[in-house]
């Protein structure tokens, strides 16, 4: 796997203040990292370094590149910057900068990989809008598409989920993987979105010891208990993905079925406080049916979990 930027004993931080010691990091193609830790853990700090803004304290960052750094990397911070007057439209073609001569001429292929650009993002209704009308979501769209229009190798992201919502979310995040994998493009995300990195990743980085980073797939942080130990999470069990619910030693439910129609079943029991076991007087059955789901208990047929709980509760 070909390193597209490294990092060699690399310090980061403000004067004398560090952040993060001796750091020696590879972003390689076609891989997806996510950034995650604590607010004010320095992961801002670390991604403007990376990206040639922000002077390191100590150490080097080299990339893997054959042209200047405008046509190699792309960076989208959550600055917001001022862009009046200018439509969508236009600050994405922007990123198309780099590649015009003196005349700043949009050619027939800028035009292409603007459309393009904006198309993949969900932004193209937008391109005759003034951007001072955008939402923040909708800037955070746009932003993306200008991003990607400057056709870089490495592309890093601080927060481009925020303002979003839960369907974009996932777009973008999918949207970044797919890039990864279809045109070996190098994308390193700062986010907060836990669920959605642990899903997506190729690798994670976190901060939060110290002065240095725990690296490593998803599935190894989780299970060696490292995002755990960061994040202090409370009342959510990371090993099960799931919520801890106070369950009743005094009520159980046995269930049997398959498929979404019993996993979301059991989540609802469990929500409620039900001890689920392998036998009970309260017994469940969960029947699919094609797109249909029906529940059977005591000799009753429920059409809802709502009419399920409300029969276990009289």
């Amino acid at each position: 796997m070909e390193a597209l930027l490294e990092t060699s004993g690399l310090s980061v931080g403000y004067g004398k203040h560090v952040l993060f010691k001796d750091l020696d990091l590879k972003v390689n193609s076609g891989e997806l990292i996510c950034f995650m830790g604590p607010n004010g853990s320095g992961k801002s700090s670390l991604l403007r370094t990376l990206a040639g803004i922000q002077k390191a304290i100590s150490g080097e960052v080299s990339y893997n590149q054959s042209h200047e750094r405008s046509k190699f990397l792309s960076v989208v911070l959550t600055d917001r910057i001022g862009n009046p007057g200018l439509t969508a439209e236009e600050v994405v073609a922007a990123g198309r900068i780099p590649f015009q001569d003196w005349t700043r001429k949009l050619s027939a292929e800028d035009i292409s990989i603007v459309n393009d650009c904006m198309k993949l993002t969900g932004c193209s209704g937008l391109a005759s809008t003034k951007m001072e009308w955008l939402s923040d979501g909708q800037r955070q769209l746009v932003m993306l598409a200008r991003a990607l229009a400057q056709s870089p190798k490495v592309l890093l992201l601080d927060e481009p989920t925020a303002h979003l919502d839960l369907n974009n979310r996932v777009e973008v995040m999918n949207l970044l993987r797919s890039l990864c994998r279809s045109k070996g493009l190098s994308v390193m995300v700062c986010t907060h979105e836990l669920d959605l990195a642990l899903q997506t990743a190729d690798c994670i980085w976190l901060s939060g010891e110290d002065d240095q980073l725990i690296t490593g797939v998803p599935e190894d942080l989780v299970l060696n208990g490292a995002v755990d130990r960061i994040f202090k999470l409370k009342g959510f069990t990371l090993k099960t993905g799931k919520l801890e619910h106070q369950i009743s030693e005094l009520q159980s439910v046995s269930v049997e079925g398959s498929g979404f129609g019993l996993l979301w079943t059991k989540n609802a029991l469990e929500r409620k406080g039900y001890r689920i076991a392998e036998t009970s007087n309260n017994h469940i059955a969960v029947v699919t049916d094609g797109e249909n789901i029906s529940w059977s208990i005591h000799h009753q047929t429920c059409h809802s979990i709502r009419e399920l709980l409300a029969i276990l509760q009289e």
